[in-house]
């Protein structure tokens, strides 16, 4: 009885539903809303809905989307009473397509092989004639007359051949391109068959006989965007132009084809519990502990090359998947060269599918996937007859060199474990789903002071219709214009504006280090231009000049770019012969040191430059220095610095001359240069 009862309870739903109307429905994605890592996709769909309680059954949805992140949105006259996600395929019933087309690419062979028998058949013609292109023999001689048609008969049977030849090769040619074209459209419904789905079970209630459209949206994860910007300068007279542009990417298995991309700073997967301060016991050491949510950098990727075991060839539009205990996170295609890339993936421990018509599908288990590595996986395939149930399992072996810096061969540590899904009992969602993409540590150079422009005003140029939202903890670019990108985890380049800034423009100077200015760019109130933590190109007069990282948590109010050195500027340091002396005592040496510093403005208009330079200073008592002339300088006395700040006309030349004295004991061996 507690067997029945266990039983009707397992297939209420199941009876539930097989009671009710069900609408099978396709659906297509319309929006997509990209985080640094992961994606929400909008799908649509028109469906006939009538009176009553009736299932609608969303086929073919990505394997890796988030149940709990679904939303349907209401629909009219109508109440939803339950959504549920589960995994499905479509199964074995759709192999007979693949034996249609392979039925296809056997009648193309049989054709190519008639057509080379043809090809033997006109060789040995060929020889033939050539064997017997002697006309006469001893006892008779051809008449002239003879002689003109046989030449002719050669000459048009060869042409004949020749290009009777050409044309066959040719048909062969096509032939085997269409057989290239076939064994892709198989590994496309062997993908098909062999991949993994989800479908969203939907149960309504309608008032009435309806004709909508169906919305609903769902989280996926291989997804992520990545900002970069170009810092443009043509003339030191001129605004910086600014442009936004964004690198976006995806693995989740299906392409999104003209679709409206929104590109977010926001992370979904952040905990939305408010953090608190527990008890502070001061007198027994307890540590005061704050919860926060950690953020690495990038997420994992995973990239490689697909090549027949026997000939080493790439082997062009191979399905690789990669899974973890069942669950899909991330599918592509190899490309023409073979190579694929899979991204993003929170740390972990994944299986590697790779399958491909007429080759033994590879399966490698156990690959551990870092945090903000790259982990290079090539997969060599054996040639087989074709089957979908043929598998060769391989041990995935961590390499002992890596490849790359970024590689996952390097040593795991217990964080990196403890941040793998499945692994620790605490991760949430997998351990590394908030991975926060675009931002980089790096150091810049900093510098100081400037002169403003003329312009005043900020100026933008959209390259294409978008619009910025600003909300209080999240940055948005909507992109109007709909983009195609493809799940082959390569990026896809969006320029999305050009802002113009007002800056002030000045040269750098450090003749005791370097020979060359450098022309430093200051942007004021730069918060206003809603800049991203990124990586930035700079180009100064249509020429790159190198590239750095923005970190806006640590930019001051002002931000200092270095546009590169200018050549074209003379400076020199000269140390000065007439001052220059160096008297010794019983106990103790004095020396005197001067410099002279030369700056001309070359340029034919008024430039801005600062000259820095440096007397030493120390900490030992025994040791007296003293700075005898500085010109003026701007000087700090803790670190011996040196600042001149000069506004040069065209053409103008500017000497700067300074000296020290230093007094030292005997026994102590210094450096006054």
């Amino acid at each position: 009885m507690k067997k029945l009862i266990f039983l009707i309870v397992l297939f209420l739903p199941v009876l539930l539903y097989s009671q009710n109307d069900t609408v099978i429905i396709q659906s297509k994605v319309s929006d997509v809303c990209v985080f640094y890592q992961g994606a929400q996709l909008t799908r649509t769909a028109s469906v006939n809905l009538i009176k009553g309680q009736q299932l609608i059954i969303l086929k073919k949805l990505p394997a890796e989307l988030n149940e709990q992140s679904i939303q349907v949105k209401n629909i009219p006259n109508a109440q939803i009473l339950s959504v549920k996600a589960q995994p499905t395929s479509i199964g074995n019933k759709e192999k007979q397509p693949i034996k249609d087309v392979q039925k296809n690419i056997e009648e193309k062979e049989q054709k190519i092989r008639v057509l080379n028998a043809k090809l033997q058949v006109y060789e040995k013609e060929e020889k033939m004639l050539w064997d017997n292109r002697q006309l006469a023999n001893e006892k008779q001689s051809l008449t002239i007359l003879q002689l003109k048609e046989a030449a002719d008969f050669y000459r048009s049977r060869m042409n004949e051949i020749a290009m009777e030849n050409i044309r066959i090769q040719k048909e062969i040619k096509t032939e085997m391109e269409g057989i290239q074209d076939l064994n892709k459209k198989i590994n496309e419904l062997k993908n098909e068959i062999e991949r993994k789905y989800s479908e969203i079970l939907l149960m309504v209630d309608c008032e009435k006989a309806i004709t909508t459209k169906l919305s609903f949206s769902y989280f996926v994860n291989a997804a992520g965007w990545v900002p970069y910007y170009d810092f443009r300068v043509e003339e030191i007279n001129e605004p910086l132009a600014i442009v936004y542009n964004a690198n976006v990417f995806q693995s989740t298995g299906e392409d999104w084809t003209n679709v409206k991309l929104k590109l977010s700073g926001n992370n979904p997967m952040l905990k939305t519990a408010k953090p608190e301060l527990n008890r502070w016991y001061l007198e027994n050491n307890r540590r005061q502990t704050v919860t926060r949510d950690v953020f690495s950098l990038n997420g994992g990727e995973i990239r490689g090359k697909v090549t027949d075991a026997t000939t080493n060839e790439p082997l062009p539009f191979a399905i690789v998947v990669i899974e973890q205990y069942g669950k899909q996170f991330g599918a592509t295609t190899s490309d023409f060269d073979g190579n694929y890339i899979i991204k993003p993936l929170p740390a972990g421990n994944y299986n590697l599918k790779c399958t491909f018509i007429g080759y033994k599908a590879v399966l490698i288990s156990n690959v551990i996937i870092n945090k903000d590595k790259i982990t290079f996986l090539d997969v060599s395939m054996q040639q087989s007859a074709i089957t979908l149930e043929s598998v060769e399992i391989v041990e995935y072996k961590t390499p002992l060199i890596s490849r790359d810096q970024l590689q996952s061969g390097a040593t795991i540590t217990s964080e990196d474990i403890a941040r793998m899904p499945g692994v620790s009992a605490s991760s949430e969602m997998g351990g590394v789903y908030g991975n926060y993409r675009g931002a980089r540590s790096g150091n810049t150079v900093q510098y100081v002071d400037g002169v403003r422009t003329r312009n005043t005003e900020l100026q933008n140029t959209n390259f294409i219709s978008n619009d910025l939202q600003r909300n209080i903890s999240n940055l948005e670019y909507v992109i109007e214009t709909p983009y195609s990108i493809l799940s082959d985890g390569k990026d896809y380049a969006i320029r999305i504006k050009e802002a113009k800034m007002p800056v002030d423009y000045h040269y750098l100077a450090i003749p005791k280090l370097d020979a060359d200015p450098f022309l430093i760019c200051e942007v004021n109130n730069w918060q206003n231009l809603n800049l991203l933590d990124a990586k930035y190109n700079i180009f100064f007069k249509g020429t790159f000049v190198g590239e750095s990282v923005l970190n806006t948590n640590e930019a001051s109010d002002t931000l200092k770019i270095s546009l590169g050195r200018d050549k074209n500027l003379y400076i020199s340091r000269n140390g000065i012969k007439e001052i220059n002396d160096k008297k010794v005592n019983d106990n103790n040496i004095k020396e005197t040191v001067g410099w002279n510093i030369t700056v001309k403005n070359t340029k034919p208009y008024p430039i801005h430059i600062i000259i820095e330079d440096q007397y030493p200073v120390t900490e030992r008592k025994s040791i007296d220095i003293r700075l005898n002339d500085a010109m003026n300088a701007k000087v700090d006395a803790q670190s011996g610095k040196l600042s001149w700040d000069y506004i040069l006309q065209a053409n103008e030349k500017k000497e700067i001359k300074f000296n020290y004295t230093v007094k030292y004991p005997k026994y102590i061996g210094v450096n006054t240069d």
